[in-house]
């Protein structure tokens, strides 16, 4: 309180605010130990006068943030010392409990929350009327109650005694004796007659003075035996009633609730992750084994495999897959000679009867044997990154060359029992056959009947017959199997 006739005041809270008006109310965001000074002006000079408070504010509530995924709703779950509120960006309020639901969120969002600590009930004034004599009172005048906020509260329920049923209208006033502005005001059906509760829920905004009460009340109010002032420290005080301090009109045993206590305010955040899709280009040699286990062996566009982000949201994969097949095709020119099928590609061509080892410097598209042959082979073709071996085919080549434009050859070759021989008149003055083996041993001998010859008792494998006749020797080749 100023004395002198300030002309101004100025409040620092300490704790960053201020205030110039002479009773401001200032409430504080955070715990701690504050000092307040009021610095007051007059035409005189100025002076100053600080006061400490401690402030102790109820822990934040313990809320822990959310991982969503677009579209979908979740359950933040808290716990606080009190009831914990829950409010959106722009501060309104959602819900109060220790859960609250999201809507469903396609993007990030952040909340806020407080933990409110309710203050307990309190009681002021006289019990009831038995504290003198008095009566029903109807008169058709405003009588009140006049009483003096130190701080904001709200008076819950009064009892009262009627005098018979029927509706009471009860007016507050921002001024004692009825007098100022009616502030709030509430009607009460009043059920029977006698002692009873009945609920106000008038909510007194802060400090000064005010009254309650109204005409006509037709309810018991007391004329001697009161004992003002009738004190709840640091929040109210009934002082006096409109016909003075000898009477005690009509509301007994008030019902008070302060604000709660609040902690800081603090933030959750309910983090939505995209669902995501993308595409899983391929291109693969024959077969490709996807994701998804399965394997594939033709082009595919329209397989999927749902997965899991970080933030386990789903994420959607197409399959965008082109197999490759090589061209393993062999085409067979002649007895002697073949052709890989594919074009502009890479070629090997390969022994297989010596597992598969290459013809070394055969690397063309066309395969062709040198002289006389008897060749299972293969070619490895590689072509856009992918290789494949074709099946192996038979080149039979074993003949001589050409006497008098005909073609002198073995037959059937191979062969496994007998032998003939085509065209050998061709020669002339054969005298011997000499059948030899691969490691170039003579297995056999014939003088005569030259037209064939039995090898049924012969190995399986490669030999060499030697025709000789009188203008020298010539060669063929069998495969005995």
């Amino acid at each position: 309180e100023s004395s002198n006739n300030p002309n101004t005041r100025n409040w620092d809270f300490g704790d960053g605010n201020t205030s110039s008006i002479e009773d401001p109310t200032h409430t504080y965001s955070s715990s701690g130990t504050y000092t307040v000074v009021l610095t007051s002006t007059n035409d005189i000079g100025s002076g100053s006068n600080s006061s400490t408070v401690t402030i102790t504010l109820p822990d934040n509530p313990s809320v822990s943030d959310l991982n969503l995924c677009e579209n979908e709703s979740g359950t933040f779950t808290g716990s606080a010392s009190g009831s914990i509120n829950w409010y959106d960006q722009s501060g309104t309020l959602l819900e109060t409990g220790d859960t609250y639901t999201t809507p469903p969120l396609n993007s990030t969002t952040t909340y806020s929350v407080q933990n409110v600590v309710s203050s307990p009930t309190q009681y002021v004034g006289p019990i009831d009327g038995s504290i003198g004599n008095g009566g029903y009172h109807g008169n058709g005048n405003v009588f009140t109650l006049n009483f003096d906020a130190s701080s904001a509260f709200t008076i819950v329920s009064v009892w009262v005694d009627a005098d018979g049923p029927g509706n009471r209208t009860i007016n507050l006033y921002d001024a004692p004796n009825g007098g100022g502005t009616v502030i709030d005001q509430t009607t009460i059906n009043i059920q029977s007659s006698g002692p009873q509760r009945i609920t106000l829920n008038f909510e007194i905004p802060g400090q000064g003075s005010y009254s309650m009460g109204a005409a006509s009340m037709n309810l018991f109010r007391n004329n001697n035996g009161v004992n003002y002032p009738y004190t709840l420290n640091d929040v109210v005080e009934i002082v006096s009633s409109s016909a003075g301090a000898n009477y005690y009109y009509y509301y007994y045993d008030w019902e008070i609730t302060t604000p709660p206590c609040l902690s800081p305010i603090t933030t959750v955040v309910a983090n939505v992750g995209q669902n995501t899709s993308g595409t899983d280009t391929q291109i693969a040699c024959d077969s490709y084994t996807w994701i998804d286990g399965n394997t594939y062996t033709s082009n595919n566009n329209i397989a999927t495999f749902v997965t899991q982000t970080i933030n386990g949201c789903d994420s959607i994969v197409s399959l965008d897959l082109t197999i490759t097949e090589v061209n393993t095709n062999v085409l067979q020119i002649n007895a002697g000679a073949v052709q890989a099928e594919a074009i502009n590609a890479n070629y090997q061509w390969l022994d297989c009867d010596n597992n598969y080892s290459a013809f070394v410097g055969e690397t063309d598209q066309l395969f062709e044997c040198p002289a006389s042959c008897y060749y299972n082979v293969a070619v490895l073709v590689a072509q856009n990154n992918c290789a494949d071996t074709s099946d192996c085919i038979t080149l039979n080549v074993l003949e001589l060359e050409t006497i008098n434009n005909e073609i002198i050859s073995v037959y059937p070759n191979p062969s496994y029992d007998r032998i003939f021989f085509k065209n050998l008149d061709q020669l002339k003055g054969i005298h011997t056959l000499e059948l030899l083996d691969n490691n170039g041993r003579v297995v056999l001998v014939k003088h005569e009947n030259f037209h064939s010859m039995q090898i049924d008792s012969l190995s399986d494998g490669l030999y060499f017959i030697s025709i000789i006749h009188s203008a020298g020797a010539e060669t063929l080749r069998l495969i005995k199997q």
